[in-house]
């Protein structure tokens, strides 16, 4: 059997459950051994799902952008608690390395001219929770 055949066939008999902290109430949970068709055992969960940040573009789909168009990055939040505060920072990046903060771009949207000067950048808006509890 070649190690890719084994690798295939082991990550077939697990399943693996991602789950991140919240004040949410647990819930029992029956993991399936699908190599066996049995119950492995029965698990409550103690961290619900985690929050997530989705980006959306005014431009999305497009196969042609001309320069002078103005584009929009929207972002919607996630599994965020009703009472979370939080702050955005829209940031760019040349080289997907080393990112450079907008001024003045603090809210969850952003908008910009497309130029010839940012057709290349990397965008990406940092979320910041106040008071958030840091788990390990």
């Amino acid at each position: 059997m070649s190690a890719l055949e084994q690798e295939s066939e082991e990550s077939e008999n697990y399943i693996e459950e991602m789950v991140t902290k919240d004040d949410s109430e647990p819930e029992e949970v029956e993991l399936i051994d699908e190599s066996e068709n049995g119950i492995l055992e029965e698990v409550e969960i103690k961290e619900p799902l985690a929050r997530s940040l989705k980006l959306t573009s005014s431009v999305r789909g497009q196969t042609f952008i001309a320069f002078g168009t103005e584009i929009t990055l929207s972002s919607e939040l996630q599994n965020f608690k009703d009472d979370d505060q939080c702050t955005f920072q829209w940031e760019y990046s040349v080289d997907g390395t080393e990112y450079h903060t907008i001024d003045g771009a603090t809210d969850e949207t952003y908008k910009f001219i497309y130029t010839m000067e940012n057709y290349r950048y990397i965008w990406r808006l940092v979320v910041a929770i106040e008071d958030a509890e840091v788990y390990e």
